[in-house]
């Protein structure tokens, strides 16, 4: 007769009888099995250790045998996973550059830097602002100076994304000062004038 799931027959070699026994934690048996299966990494035991739950997705193991759910750990901050059986931290997945999170256990991609702010690293929990008199660029990973003498193009709101040089006779930004970078340019007062430098920028092009 064979055991029921969730154990295994035990041969007593001195008298040559046979018992069942309850599989021990962390492993688990179908009926009739004369020996149990260990969970796998990134698995642990069900109560009446018949089968082996997997980790769900945001979640890690490298433990063998677990018996208890406890064994899967969170994906940390700036990492999410989107699979289950993740066995090893090293393969939750980090955000990429123009990204974050700060959910442990996160299951979906990162989330965009904000407008104005960038983060240039991989896998990080936040988003830095952007320096004074600089733009970001559109993939939030990097940013560029505006120069003097131009004016912002490509704006949604405060957030623009390119910068153009202002014509002759006519002023832009000057990043002498303090001042909030302009989106358009100033005519020169009169008897004054300005150097003409023609450069145009956009989203990483300059033409």
């Amino acid at each position: 007769l064979g055991c029921k799931a969730g154990s295994y027959m035990k041969k007593i070699v001195s008298t040559g009888s046979k018992s069942c026994r309850a599989c021990p934690r962390g492993f688990v048996s179908m009926y009739g099995k004369e020996a149990c299966d260990q969970c796998k990494a990134c698995t642990y035991n069900n109560t009446d250790q018949t089968s082996c739950f997997q980790c769900g997705k945001g979640l890690y193991s490298k433990e063998l045998g677990a018996s208890f759910n406890s064994s899967c750990i969170g994906c940390p901050t700036g990492t999410y996973s989107s699979a289950k059986g993740v066995t090893k931290v090293e393969d939750c997945i980090g955000c990429r550059p123009g990204k974050w999170s700060h959910t442990v256990g996160a299951t979906l991609d990162c989330i965009d830097c904000p407008g104005g702010w960038l983060q240039g690293k991989s896998g990080q929990d936040s988003c830095n602002p952007v320096k004074a008199g600089a733009i970001v660029l559109g993939s939030g990973s990097a940013s560029v100076p505006v120069p003097t003498g131009s004016y912002l193009t490509d704006c949604h709101g405060n957030t623009c994304t390119g910068f153009s040089s202002c014509p002759t006779g006519w002023i832009g930004n000057d990043l002498t000062g303090d001042e909030t970078l302009k989106q358009s340019c100033m005519e020169c007062e009169a008897g004054k004038c300005s150097s003409f430098l023609f450069l145009r920028f956009r989203t990483g092009n300059i033409f």
